[in-house]
């Protein structure tokens, strides 16, 4: 996700170069054909609207990412509160030997549990 925010803020760069292009253009420009001004200023109306939709998608990947790091986050303090517990129930071997035995089936959580 983050190559995909790079990747916009690129598009965001290139957008915005082409914007003050067609602004320097528009103000150098004093002969202009109506239909040559029409033209430019739906460029500009188009680039400006690419523009905003590219800010917003980048607002909503960066709003993911920060979704996932807690959601991450959140993963790996549930894992460290299973490893102490795995740990604790060592001490106990018939305790540790059911449990063990239930996760058998299910290689995800016996592989979450460090088993």
């Amino acid at each position: 996700m983050i190559k995909l925010a790079e990747n916009i803020d690129c598009q965001i760069e290139e957008t915005q170069r082409r914007l003050a292009r067609l602004e320097t253009d528009a103000k150098g420009n004093y002969k202009v054909d109506v239909s040559d001004a029409e033209t430019e200023a739906g460029a500009y109306r188009d680039l400006a609207a690419l523009l905003e939709k590219l800010v917003s998608r980048k607002q909503a990947i960066l709003n993911d990412i920060t979704k996932y790091q807690k959601e991450i986050a959140t993963f790996e303090r549930f894992r460290e509160i299973i490893r102490i517990l795995v740990n604790e129930l060592k001490g106990v071997p018939y305790a540790y030997e059911a449990f063990r035995s239930k996760l058998e089936l299910n290689k995800e959580l016996k592989n979450l549990c460090g088993i």
